[in-house]
């Protein structure tokens, strides 16, 4: 993975940084010419919104590399999410952990006959209602 960003810009943990930003903003065709990866693996281009990222993909495809541009930039990722159910001795009781994948944050939500409580939330409650299993779903409380 590479990274279009500004100058003093942090980009995605083990990607590697490519002064282009500017350049691609301002129309220039030719910024990547030069550009070879250091492996033959599939390239993800990203940016802080995806636009410039977009630019940098059709220029890498166009030179026959593998490239692709991460839908949203940054700014979606800090979104991403995924779950895993954690294993309980109480079977009456579901325990979740929520994990911000783009931010490095974790909640919980533990529910049990309806209810459930949210604990550390880095989520809106809408996210939460829409991750929430069938015996989860009821009222929230947020601590």
């Amino acid at each position: 993975m590479f990274a279009l960003r500004k100058i003093g810009t942090s980009g995605p943990p083990g990607s590697m940084h490519l002064n282009a930003y500017e350049s691609l903003k301002q129309g220039c065709s030719d910024v990547l010419a030069a550009f070879e990866p250091p492996v033959q693996s599939p390239i993800v281009t990203v940016c802080g919104r995806g636009r410039v990222s977009q630019i940098a993909s059709e220029q890498l495809r166009a030179r026959g590399l593998d490239a692709v541009s991460l839908l949203g930039g940054m700014q979606a990722w800090s979104l991403a999410w995924n779950v895993a159910e954690v294993p309980l001795a109480v079977s009456d009781a579901q325990l979740l952990q929520i994990r911000r994948t783009g931010k490095g944050c974790l909640s919980y939500m533990l529910g049990s006959a309806g209810v459930a409580a949210v604990i550390d939330a880095s989520l809106e409650p809408s996210g939460y209602t829409l991750i929430s299993p069938k015996p989860m779903a009821g009222a929230f409380a947020t601590c």
